[in-house]
């Protein structure tokens, strides 16, 4: 039986290739921890920033967008995407309607992606 190989991480220039195709780049936290939840306050500001600061210098644009690890925030996450300038943020609730806190969207629907213009 012969192995494949395949890439399962995207490469700094296909993220930047992406985003010169203009497509919207949005952070995800850095280690993507199946165990995001049981992370406390400064733990998931450390993967937040620290995936908005790497996405940011690949780009050279600042991030404003982010997708919860496995679709579920934290109590802590609003606080947190409000302090590093995230001004939207989906969940993976497709039929949950989206909660504006601050004229800012933290909870949207990843179906309604496709309904935001002008980020």
């Amino acid at each position: 039986i012969k192995k494949i190989h395949k890439k399962l991480f995207m490469s700094k220039k296909d993220i930047a290739h992406l985003f010169k195709l203009g497509h919207t780049i949005g952070l995800h936290s850095h280690s993507h921890n199946y165990q995001f939840h049981k992370l406390g306050y400064n733990q998931e500001l450390r993967e937040y920033k620290k995936n908005k600061l790497l996405l940011e210098n690949i780009l050279q644009s600042k991030i404003n967008v982010a997708s919860y690890p496995f679709g579920y925030q934290t109590a802590n996450s609003t606080k947190i995407f409000q302090k590093i300038g995230i001004k939207f943020a989906f969940n993976k609730n497709f039929k949950k309607k989206s909660k504006n806190i601050n004229k800012i969207n933290f909870n949207m629907s990843r179906e309604n992606i496709s309904n935001i213009i002008n980020i």
